[in-house]
């Protein structure tokens, strides 16, 4: 399962970075539906941004990388893996400790996603003990044959689906209430099935089940600790 794991993971780090000693996380969310949500190197940069806006000491590196694609005219383009690399783990030395988190990692792009996770791998050996990678995915062959050899946490389907379908209860709930579903002509047995299947076609993945209401033209606002992008 994805989404559902990292965002717990994600919001436990950023509770646990306002009270502890101060240390870095970036967090990049993967859609294949979105270009730049699927490319390495959009994530890379992304990556980049975010762990260069936590502290002063930290933007200063970007900034002079900027001033130096400004002398040459920016010929060189956008940020590329390398340089995104580069700076990374140039960025992670200035942490005590860096947590980078990447959902649903097999939404990227499969041509390019190795050079990815070669890109990831390097940065932890040139910066030992100083940053933690947690990514979440699918199961998809080629990404469990690089992860082989590093801690993996395996989740199914059936794990969440009791939150699944009581969220979704909820949703369906209120809809019915505010008139939204069928004008609120909605018998108990019709609610059952609806909630049975937007439960099932979710398959564990709360993104999935939100799409999905969403495309019913169901109001998501109002669900406290909801964040939908």
């Amino acid at each position: 399962m994805k989404h559902t794991s990292s965002l717990v993971v994600k919001d436990h780090l950023a509770e646990k970075k306002r009270s502890d000693n101060p240390f870095a996380m970036a967090y990049f969310f993967c859609n294949r539906g979105e270009a730049d949500r699927r490319n390495p190197e959009s994530l890379l940069r992304a990556l980049v941004k975010q762990l260069s806006s936590q502290s002063l000491t930290a933007f200063l590196p970007v900034v002079r990388e900027y001033e130096n694609r400004e002398q040459a005219g920016f010929s060189s383009g956008s940020l590329d893996l390398t340089k995104c690399q580069e700076l990374m783990i140039e960025l992670v030395m200035l942490y005590p400790h860096t947590t980078i988190i990447i959902d649903a990692l097999d939404e990227c792009d499969l041509a390019t996603r190795g050079r990815l996770l070669q890109v990831l791998r390097e940065i932890c050996i040139a910066c030992p003990g100083l940053v933690s990678i947690f990514v979440s995915s699918r199961n998809d062959d080629d990404l469990v044959l690089e992860l082989e050899g590093v801690p993996n946490h395996y989740i199914s389907l059936t794990d969440n689906a009791a939150d699944i379908e009581k969220f979704v209860d909820v949703k369906i709930s209120r809809a019915i209430q505010d008139r939204k579903l069928l004008r609120g002509k909605v018998s108990e047995e019709l609610k059952a099935l609806i909630i049975a299947t937007v439960s099932k076609g979710a398959k564990g993945m709360l993104v999935r089940c939100l799409n999905t209401i969403a495309a019913a033209n169901l109001d998501l606002s109002g669900f406290s600790g909801l964040s939908i992008k």
